[in-house]
């Protein structure tokens, strides 16, 4: 039986291919940001007391929640990892994040971050701590390498990494989810571009002199 030799494979893609993938190919960037657009279409609804609904709106808002969380969305589709980074301007980004210290407004910033800018340092091997199968740092490289606590990143993945595989988990980052998807679309991309030419065929002229 000639299926005997199929066999699955990777096939590996660096970022500047898939960059170009969605850059050049109007089918694949539909199929990895309209996923993206519809997780954040109808967004959420609080439930609480019109004041406090509107004070957390209007943080929200000031914060850019909305699109920040849509950008890493598509990152984490594309490249197989995007993150968000909170800033709340404190001198030790490596420290963890206590939640209780937050004030109004002690969320400076939130910064997107694509996964070839933050690198995972050391894995958490340890199944009885929270963080097992997770980075115990991470690090960005900006004017000097920074340390940031897991508790400042939050994470988007492409296709996130099996959950206790600590072998699909060796960089902190999932999957690129054009990955199984790029070459049916590439294919499909190849017929609309051979139909167009064969347009131009369609009618030839044709003269004969006896």
């Amino acid at each position: 039986d000639k299926a005997a030799q199929a066999v699955w494979s990777t096939e590996a893609y660096n970022p500047q291919a898939l960059m170009t993938a969605y850059k050049s190919s109007s089918l694949i960037r539909r199929a990895i940001t309209m996923p993206a657009e519809d997780s954040c279409r109808e967004w959420r609804e609080w439930q609480a007391e019109a004041v406090k609904i509107s004070a957390i709106e209007a943080e929200e808002k000031r914060l850019d929640v909305r699109g920040k969380v849509l950008a890493a969305r598509i990152l984490a589709r594309l490249f197989g990892g995007g993150a968000i980074l909170i800033g709340t301007g404190e001198s030790d980004p490596s420290k963890p994040l206590n939640p209780a210290s937050l004030r109004v407004g002690g969320i400076k910033y939130l910064t997107v971050i694509a996964r070839d800018q933050l690198t995972a340092q050391e894995i958490e091997l340890d199944p009885l701590s929270p963080l097992y199968g997770t980075p115990k740092m991470w690090s960005v490289m900006s004017k000097a390498t920074t340390n940031i606590h897991p508790s400042r990143v939050v994470v988007f993945h492409g296709i996130a990494p099996m959950t206790g595989n600590l072998m699909d988990a060796t960089d902190g980052w999932g999957t690129s989810n054009l990955y199984g998807m790029m070459q049916p679309l590439t294919r499909v991309d190849e017929v609309m571009n051979n139909i167009s030419s064969l347009v131009y065929e369609a009618k030839v002229d044709v003269v004969k002199i006896p």
